[in-house]
């Protein structure tokens, strides 16, 4: 049993406790259950309530029976939640058995959980050995949980996140002289300076704005290049701003076309944004 401090940013997860434990298989009921009693005195020594307990608890076949569960204090607790379920299989047998697992408590680790990443961790087939050599390490699969990085409520609640894709044409372009006298434009809004052009467009049906600017360019050859859109198209179905590092919900999507016409160069930069999660 441990408590540590996160080194790195998880939310307001900023300290949590670390039960390890490894029963006996014809024990494995009792001893399992007795981790509640080690969690309640964990929590009432480092006055944490977050927690992960984790470790070969052989929970699983013919060592725990079925009408044992409703006996197994941690696994009857509301506050404990099992990640590595009854549906897994953490050994190379052939015996398909959940015996190793993962418990959690705590409402701040939870919402820390990527919940994707939790199963056995097969390094055989990660490394390429084979199955002897695996065996000769153990015949358990480790198991995996990946906390996800991550920043306070308050920062969730005022940073807003967006990532974009950004195509420049260096070629000499030029732009109609009635767009720097319009409001508006096929959905785009205008902003003109003597120094610059701007049009700008905002959706939540980030397919339908491609298809404004599709639009867009077919009007004004002169000022954004077919191949321009059709790099923006073609980065954007192919997955430029799928974005690995988050794994929050994200409540409302907004997708935006900012063409950018520099006058004193005539040149046009377009860019595609999308919002994302900070985590």
């Amino acid at each position: 049993m441990q408590k540590s401090n996160m080194l790195t940013s998880t939310g307001d997860l900023d300290s949590m406790i670390f039960i390890g434990i490894h029963t006996q298989p014809k024990n494995a009921a009792n001893e399992t259950s007795a981790m509640a009693k080690v969690y309640d005195y964990a929590v009432e020594t480092f006055k944490v309530k977050d927690a992960m307990m984790m470790g070969d608890m052989n929970a699983g076949c013919a060592n725990v029976r079925i009408s044992d569960w409703d006996t197994i204090d941690v696994w009857r607790r509301k506050e404990f939640t099992w990640l590595i379920t009854h549906d897994f299989d953490t050994t190379l047998s052939v015996n398909c058995c959940p015996y190793d697992r993962i418990i959690i408590a705590g409402d701040n680790v939870a919402d820390a959980v990527i919940w994707k990443s939790v199963g056995p961790f097969k390094y055989r087939d990660l490394f390429g050995i084979s199955t002897d050599m695996a065996l000769a390490v153990s015949d358990h699969w480790p198991v995996e949980v990946k906390l996800r990085g991550g920043t306070s409520a308050q920062a969730k609640a005022n940073l807003e996140p967006s990532l974009c894709l950004t195509i420049h044409d260096v070629r000499t372009q030029s732009i109609p002289q009635q767009l720097r006298s319009q409001k508006s434009t096929y959905g785009f809004q205008i902003e003109s300076t003597e120094d610059f052009t701007e049009l700008y467009s905002e959706s939540t049906n980030g397919t339908a704005l491609l298809y404004s600017l599709i639009t867009l360019q077919s009007k004004y050859e002169q000022m954004i290049s077919k191949e321009a859109a059709d790099a923006i198209l073609y980065k954007v179905g192919h997955g430029a701003l799928s974005d690995s590092t988050s794994h929050d919900f994200l409540e409302h999507s907004l997708f935006s076309v900012r063409i950018f016409f520099d006058a004193t160069d005539k040149t046009t930069t377009v860019h595609y944004c999308t919002t994302t999660t900070l985590n």
